[in-house]
């Protein structure tokens, strides 16, 4: 919890209670579920990340990841497969009408 004292300028941070580390995307990319597609969409993949590396682009469709359709896995699935540092995933992408494979190796980015 934040608490902002304006009179005495004084800024009290307190615990929220989250004391175990957690981690998050490695690939440096957002994805969006997209049926219509086939996929999940990639979204503002960050520079000099993984996903850039890989040569995923705004606007691909990933189709599937080792072989399996992300739209086949629960959020809480398609989390744990990108939350492993130095994993390397083999998706299929469609990119301008046209699929590939990318090798995309995970690392963390903080």
């Amino acid at each position: 919890m934040v608490s902002i004292d304006y009179k005495h300028k004084v800024i009290v941070l307190e615990p929220n209670g989250v004391t175990d580390p957690f981690e998050t995307d490695m690939s440096g990319a957002w994805y969006q579920s997209d049926e219509t597609a086939g996929g999940l969409r990639v979204r503002d993949p960050l520079p000099e990340s993984p996903a850039a590396i890989a040569g995923l682009a705004d606007g691909d469709i990933v189709l599937a990841i080792d072989g399996r359709s992300p739209l086949k896995m629960d959020s809480a699935e398609r989390r744990r497969v990108m939350e492993r540092d130095g994993a390397t995933l083999v998706l299929k992408v469609r990119h301008d009408g046209a699929e590939r494979e990318v090798r995309l190796v995970l690392r963390r980015l903080i």
